[in-house]
C-alpha cells in the first residue's frame, strides 16, 4: 500500500495514511494513537487524500472572480436606482431623470439576472452530462509530479 501525506491548513498539523492506519501528526510526531481503518474506508480515504492534492480540485480563486463579477453587476444596479432617487428627489415635479435612471437601474438589474442565470444553467447541463470515471483520477493520483502538490496551482510545466 502507498502512504499519502496531506498538510493541513493548520500549521504544522498533517494526516497521514498508510495502509489501513490513519495518523494526525503535528511536526512528524503523532499526536493521537493511529486509527485502524477497513481496507474500503482505507481505499475511498486515500483517494480523498489524493483528490485534496489536485489543483484542479482547489480552483476557490476562480470561484471568487465569478462572485465579485455578479456582486460588481448587481451594484451597479442599486447604484443607478439611488441616483434616481436622488433625481426624484431634487427634480421634483418634473420626474423625467428620475424615470430614466430607474428604467436605465431596472435593465441593468435584468441584464445581471441574465447572465447569473446563463451560467447556472450552463453548469446544470454539464452536471447533468457528466459521467464520473475513476479510472482518469485513479491514473492521475498514481503520477509523481503530482502527489507533491498542495496548492492552488498546477506545478511549473502542467496546465
Amino acid at each position: 500500500m502507498s502512504e499519502r501525506t496531506l498538510i493541513t491548513e493548520i500549521y504544522s498539523l498533517d494526516l497521514r495514511l498508510s495502509g489501513c492506519e490513519l495518523e494526525l501528526l503535528r511536526f512528524g510526531k503523532q499526536v493521537i494513537p493511529a486509527i485502524s481503518l477497513s481496507q474500503a474506508d482505507a481505499e475511498e480515504l486515500r483517494l480523498e487524500l489524493a483528490k485534496a492534492q489536485l489543483w484542479e480540485w482547489n480552483q476557490f480563486a476562480e470561484i471568487k472572480q465569478k462572485a465579485d463579477k455578479r456582486y460588481s453587476r448587481y451594484f451597479r444596479s442599486w447604484l443607478l436606482m439611488a441616483g434616481a432617487a436622488v433625481a426624484a428627489r431634487t427634480g421634483y415635479p418634473s420626474c423625467w431623470l428620475a424615470l430614466l435612471a430607474a428604467s436605465a437601474s431596472f435593465l441593468l438589474w435584468w441584464w445581471a439576472n441574465l447572465r447569473e442565470n446563463q451560467g447556472t444553467r450552463a453548469a446544470q447541463e454539464e452536471r447533468e452530462n457528466y459521467l464520473p470515471d475513476w479510472t482518469y483520477l485513479r491514473r492521475r493520483f498514481d503520477e509523481d509530479p503530482m502527489v507533491a502538490v498542495s496548492g492552488p496551482y498546477p506545478p511549473r510545466g502542467v496546465g
